[in-house]
């Protein structure tokens, strides 16, 4: 709510997302409320050295894909773009990375346009994760992402609708 401009964008800032994707984005949110930048999309790639968190990724997004359809590839990516209004409309909740599965899955429900463009997810440039440092970790860091595909599954009646 505190932007000032009509659009929004947000990504990890240790360069494993690109920022010279954004003009890219900007573009595309002339015909969208929402654009992700997905690494399973086209020429997309997850490059990222812990192929732990490459093999999570890809197993939480096929499982949110199955259930939650929508033609989103990447509900995990937290690599977004938005006009403001859809994300004030729609409200950012849960926590770490549930969030984007949950903005997501109740932006396609809501009928806000989304789009994806492909992008190469390089390693971090710096920083560490703060996601896992094991397999258990991995595992429990996991299940809250499995949890919100499921309630945004069966649905949680607090759908928005877009203003236009």
């Amino acid at each position: 709510e505190a932007a000032r401009g009509d659009l929004v964008a947000w990504m990890d800032c240790d360069f494993s997302m690109p920022p010279s994707l954004l003009p890219e984005m900007r573009k595309a949110l002339d015909s969208v409320d929402i654009v992700v930048g997905s690494r399973y999309v086209g020429a997309a790639a997850d490059r990222r050295d812990d192929r732990r968190a490459v093999l999570g990724s890809r197993v939480i997004n096929a499982f949110a894909r199955f259930l939650l359809g929508g033609g989103v590839t990447d509900y995990t990516s937290g690599f977004v773009a938005a006009r403001k209004d859809a994300v004030t409309t729609l409200g950012i909740r849960d926590g770490y990375g549930e969030y984007c599965i949950d903005l997501l899955a109740r932006a396609g429900k809501s009928g806000f346009r989304i789009a994806e463009v492909p992008y190469t997810c390089a390693p971090r440039a710096s920083g560490e994760s703060k996601t896992a440092t094991s397999w258990s970790g991995y595992l429990r860091r996991g299940w809250p992402y499995v949890k919100t595909i499921f309630q945004a599954w069966r649905g949680d009646g607090r759908e928005a609708r877009p203003a236009r």
